[in-house]
């Protein structure tokens, strides 16, 4: 009995690989056929399409973006945008790539940017939170730049073949990159202000008893060490912001 128990859930699991076999078969035959008929019916489009890309030399990078919003709306017709655009040899599949890379990488700057230039502390918040904040953005700020000063001068080199701007990704003074560097260092302005106005606060018998207390090896109260702490972490952002400004004054070509 045992053995039929376990002969029957054997067939049981033959019959159910059997059956998810099929059901992908069928899946991937509906899925050829489909890319099958847009490479018939949306011959024409496709053509007329990869010569507007092809074609296509913008000034500006928020043109970029509006074109790449307008190619991605239209490929978003095909069923399976690289199934089909591989029948299609001529399409420029290579300058789309590159367009959307462009696109998303200035994005992403743009709105580092923007938030660290208009960077406003929330209502209501404490001074240590506001500066735990305003590290957070200098870090976020320094990774993105890290990154695209590694792989700035392969980006400009895949770019320009295709007639996308670069400028943005270099350190002219009014490049992106450039103003990001900038608003990066006026927001660490901005950090130190907040702190002195926080310190000035204090009655100055309560830091000077904090600082006696400190040096007598009693723990300080927890608010003036997190405030020496964000002092010191200011002066590394602020050089930091700097560096930002000098070290990478050079234009690759």
């Amino acid at each position: 009995m045992c053995l039929d128990g376990k002969k029957q859930k054997e067939e049981e699991k033959s019959d159910e690989g059997v059956n998810q076999m099929i059901g992908e078969i069928e899946r991937m035959s509906r899925h050829h056929l489909e890319v099958k008929q847009d490479v018939e019916t949306q011959c024409d489009f496709i053509h007329a399409l990869g010569a507007e890309i092809q074609a296509i030399q913008v000034g500006v990078m928020d043109d970029v973006g509006v074109f790449v919003k307008w190619m991605d709306d239209e490929l978003s017709f095909l069923v399976d945008e690289r199934a089909v655009l591989k029948h299609f040899p001529t399409f420029p599949e290579k300058k789309v790539d590159m367009l959307r890379e462009a696109a998303s990488e200035y994005q992403a700057i743009a709105l580092l940017e923007k938030g660290t230039a208009e960077w406003a502390e929330p209502p209501g918040m404490g001074c240590v939170d506001v500066c735990e904040r305003i590290a957070q953005q200098f870090e976020a700020v320094d990774n993105k730049l890290h990154i695209l000063m590694r792989d700035r001068d392969g980006l400009i080199q895949r770019f320009k073949p295709h007639h996308i701007p670069t400028s943005w990704l270099t350190d002219d003074s009014d490049g992106l990159v450039c103003k990001l560097k900038k608003a990066t260092f006026n927001l660490a302005a901005r950090y130190l202000g907040t702190i002195i106005a926080e310190v000035n606060q204090l009655p100055a018998l309560e830091v000077e008893n904090l600082a006696t207390e400190s040096a007598t090896g009693i723990d300080p109260n927890r608010e003036f060490l997190l405030l020496a702490e964000f002092i010191s972490l200011l002066v590394v952002s602020m050089l930091s912001a700097q560096l930002f400004l000098n070290s990478y004054d050079h234009t690759p070509h």
